[in-house]
């Protein structure tokens, strides 16, 4: 394959869509093409959330989408450009789980989940703008320690 994944594959016949999703949950996660915004969006086309049959099965759907982008915002070994892009996706997913979770009768935990992420985010959000006001890197590397 070459450099691009949607360069290669444009549809899902080359191979099952179930690999195909799993397929782009590694390279997402693993950040293999950082300068490739469009693999997160193939990916939310093939792994719709309107798959899921009822609305705790939608909120379970939506907390793995973000639970990856979220594992992937955190990792300081990727690009700065790939783990931005998964935040400015991340929030959108963020907001449908938020408005399913508050819903739902009972759903104390999916709304404590949905809080939780939006705090860790702001925490990364945090640590970044602090770090990229210091230039000593030390300084940068123990803010991340703290946060993340």
């Amino acid at each position: 394959m070459s450099q691009h994944y949607l360069a290669d594959i444009t549809s899902s016949h080359y191979m099952p869509e179930f690999l195909e999703l799993e397929y782009l949950r590694r390279k997402i996660r693993r950040a293999d093409e950082p300068d490739n915004p469009m693999l997160i969006q193939r990916f939310l086309e093939l792994d719709t959330p309107e798959k899921a049959n009822n609305s705790a099965a939608l909120q379970i759907h939506l907390k793995k989408q973000c639970l990856l982008l979220l594992d992937t915002i955190v990792d300081d070994a990727l690009a700065p450009q790939w783990r931005e892009n998964c935040l400015n996706v991340i929030y959108c997913l963020l907001s449908k789980w938020q408005a399913l979770a508050q819903t739902l009768p009972n759903n104390e935990s999916g709304r404590a989940e949905v809080n939780a992420i939006i705090t860790t985010l702001r925490n990364v959000k945090i640590c970044y703008s602090n770090a990229l006001n210091k230039s000593d890197r030390q300084t940068k590397n123990s803010i991340r320690r703290d946060f993340l």
